[in-house]
């Protein structure tokens, strides 16, 4: 009876250390979202007041150069056209001292004292660099589908960069013409 229970409790310590290794063989879903999070904020990008993220799921992964890569699908909704867009950008003014403001995803891809062509860039590369097909419209909402490389640290999962190549992305939900 005592080997019974001595079997039975090493048969639960070894499954319970099996099973916490297996726990953190891939990033949890949290840190693949907050990846694609990162990477739209990163560069030269557009206020997150211009397009929503929703993300549906990670459709696959796969391990490149000792890389965890998790390839991840979400929509991407813009409330507002890509011509409304640099107009409502062009026309920002501080409220107090009436000068241009900053536009910007975060401090390193900002932009200030701008033209409207200087928008139009920022607007056109922004599309062109998450795979938009074409100037959407307010309302588009565009499927898009990316790989996103993680490395396994002592401290967890760190994103390493999204990577361009087989980027995608197709009109799902097509908004109002403007």
């Amino acid at each position: 009876m005592n080997t019974l229970k001595h079997f039975t409790g090493a048969l639960l310590a070894t499954t319970a250390i099996l099973l916490t290794g297996c726990t953190d063989d891939e990033p949890d879903f949290p840190i693949l979202q907050d990846a694609v999070r990162a990477n739209f904020a990163e560069g030269p990008s557009l206020p997150p007041e211009y397009y929503n993220l929703s993300f549906v799921e990670k459709t696959n992964s796969y391990e490149l150069d000792g890389l965890y890569v998790a390839k991840m699908q979400f929509e991407l909704h813009f409330p507002v056209s890509v011509n409304g867009t640099s107009q409502q950008l062009a026309k920002l003014r501080d409220k107090q001292t009436g000068r241009k403001v900053m536009v910007c995803g975060n401090p390193q891809g900002c932009i200030s004292n701008f033209s409207k062509a200087e928008v139009m860039k920022l607007v056109g590369s922004f599309g062109q660099r998450h795979a938009i097909p074409k100037p959407w419209a307010a309302g588009d909402v565009f499927l898009v589908e990316g790989d996103y490389a993680f490395r396994k640290t002592e401290q967890g999962w760190v994103f390493v960069e999204a990577i361009q190549k087989g980027r995608s992305a197709k009109l799902i939900e097509e908004g109002r013409k403007s």
